[in-house]
């Protein structure tokens, strides 16, 4: 089985005394288990529980904002574009970084973050419109990025998700600092292998941040200098997870929970940006950043740091109602 996701939901059904295969052969889409008396069929985290219209709206950035905004929920501001206007121009000034994505992609595809000028402003609509028509800008929120889990109700895990960062020694250069950290055992295990992190590209974005940084591959930064390679912490771009389950304050896992039961979702994977997970966000200014119908549960299984979570566990014990 190549689906990582789908190869640890077997393993994880086999040893809870449940079956799990693929539905048709070939096709691992779908995997079909069982516990001798019940059968169900499920797509990564999506089962016969969750509403067709709950999914269609959470796939809809614009669409789902505006609904957790009608329930008093912590969204930040934003608009709707589809070249660039002067109305997003007047965003941008107003709230002088910005992010620009597409309204209907995932894992950070066509994403732009730390927006500030208007032809910065151009560029980051262009690329977006690569990926899809409809776009919104955001207002930037400052903090932290942080992914929670909610199952059935429940908050099963919470990541913290940074961003991959190399850290100088005052001889070395950018392009061997990189080299180091991809070597790291933890992105290099063998694709069929869990890995926590992948490997960081030297892509045309992290030239494009390193040179905001004042590098370039060649560079040699000083002892002791932290240079990010990427503006979040996704991990399909080489971000590090750290479990911050226990940190997680109530009022913020009130939100979560509240924020799923409006949109209608028995599994979700929230994205939340806000200085602290352990203080709320009415307070520090955060915001859930958008919502995930299909949250891998992956890296709450084996976080790069931190306690592992039974994420995958509790998902079968719910389908099932196993105690």
């Amino acid at each position: 089985m190549k689906n990582l996701h789908n190869k640890l939901i077997t393993q994880r059904a086999l040893e809870l005394g449940l079956s799990c295969d693929l539905l048709v052969a070939g096709e691992e889409d779908f995997l079909e288990l069982s516990n001798g008396e019940r059968t169900i069929i499920v797509n990564k985290t999506r089962s016969h529980r969750l509403p067709a219209v709950a999914g269609l709206i959470t796939k809809n950035k614009r669409v789902c904002s505006t609904l957790l905004q009608r329930h008093d929920l912590p969204v930040p501001e934003e608009i709707s574009v589809t070249s660039l206007t002067p109305e997003a121009l007047v965003f941008l000034e107003r709230f002088g970084t910005v992010v620009v994505k597409p309204v209907d992609t995932n894992r950070g595809v066509g994403i732009t973050m730390d927006v500030r000028t208007p032809q910065d402003l151009e560029q980051a609509i262009q690329d977006g419109l690569v990926h899809g028509r409809d776009l919104l800008v955001q207002r930037q929120v400052t903090g932290r990025d942080y992914r929670v889990l909610v199952i059935d109700g429940e908050i099963v895990g919470v990541l913290e998700n940074v961003p991959p960062q190399i850290v100088g020694d005052g001889h070395t250069t950018v392009r061997d600092l990189i080299h180091t950290l991809n070597a790291d055992p933890a992105r290099t295990a063998d694709k069929d292998e869990f890995k926590p992190m992948l490997c960081v590209q030297l892509d045309e974005e992290v030239q494009r941040i390193l040179a905001a940084q004042g590098h370039d591959e060649n560079s040699i930064p000083a002892r002791g200098e932290q240079v990010y390679l990427r503006k979040n912490g996704n991990e399909y771009t080489g971000g590090m997870n750290i479990d911050r389950t226990d940190e997680l304050c109530a009022e913020n896992a009130e939100i979560c929970l509240q924020a799923a039961r409006a949109l209608g979702l028995d599994v979700a994977g929230l994205d939340i940006r806000t200085p602290d997970i352990g203080v709320s966000m009415r307070e520090t200014g955060g915001t859930i950043i958008e919502v995930n119908v299909l949250p891998g549960m992956n890296g709450h299984m084996s976080p790069a740091q931190g306690k592992p979570r039974d994420s995958i566990g509790k998902y079968l014990q719910y389908l099932f109602r196993v105690s």
